[in-house]
């Protein structure tokens, strides 16, 4: 998730942080997405429910092919439905990530993005030796 964003207040109701306006959200969605896409089977933007400055919906569909629709806020990230477009069953629970909320929710995406995970810590450590060895 992007961790630079620029937060505002929203004059109407002060305990609801925004960002500065519904596509500043989306791209922020777009950084979940490319974040969490190695662990799911599908991931995309709601297009049937509205983005606003204070929120975003994302369908996804686990590994293990539950599907699931999770509401973005300031707050974090939270499960609202067991369908796509759907919010009609909303957990209490908020989750800083996207990875801890997938994590438990998907066994198959904690071992896909730790795959992942060990991958790209591989890869560093190869060019970290490569480059040891150019000096």
């Amino acid at each position: 998730m992007e961790q630079n964003r620029e937060m505002n207040v929203d004059a109407g109701n002060q305990s609801e942080n925004t960002l500065d306006d519904s596509d500043a959200w989306k791209l922020e969605a777009e950084a979940v997405i490319n974040d969490v896409k190695v662990g799911v089977k599908d991931i995309c933007v709601s297009q049937h429910l509205t983005s606003t400055s204070t929120k975003i919906y994302l369908n996804v569909t686990t590994l293990e092919n539950d599907r699931l629709c999770i509401e973005l806020t300031a707050r974090g990230f939270k499960v609202v439905g067991k369908e796509y477009d759907m919010t009609d069953e909303p957990e209490e629970t908020f989750f800083e990530t996207p990875n801890s909320l997938l994590s438990g929710r998907s066994a198959l995406f904690r071992e896909a993005f730790s795959a992942s995970l060990i991958e790209k810590l591989t890869q560093l450590q190869r060019e970290n030796v490569d480059l040891e060895e150019s000096d």
